[in-house]
């Protein structure tokens, strides 16, 4: 990827669609599995950046995390980790 910036916004990007357009009543572990990964992965990537980047990423990560935990089944915060 070109930078880190643009592959945060990507990786954000891909876990609100994920959120969006999957069935997240299904109990299909790869799937849920897929979306904890990328989300771990924006984690990553935002220690690795200025500290204003770091507090969207960050404030991006809590509502993802967030709203995955109300609507998929089997996500826990947990299994983020900041």
């Amino acid at each position: 990827m070109a930078s880190k910036e643009q592959e945060a916004d990507l990786l954000v990007w891909f876990c609100r669609n994920f959120l969006a357009h999957v069935n997240l009543g299904s109990s299909y572990k790869p799937l849920r599995t897929l979306f904890i990964r990328q989300l771990q992965k924006v984690v990553a990537l935002a220690a690795s950046l200025h500290e204003d980047l770091q507090h969207d990423l960050r404030q991006d990560i809590e509502f993802l995390a967030g709203l995955a935990d109300e609507r998929l089944k089997g996500f826990s915060r947990k299994d983020v980790k900041m």
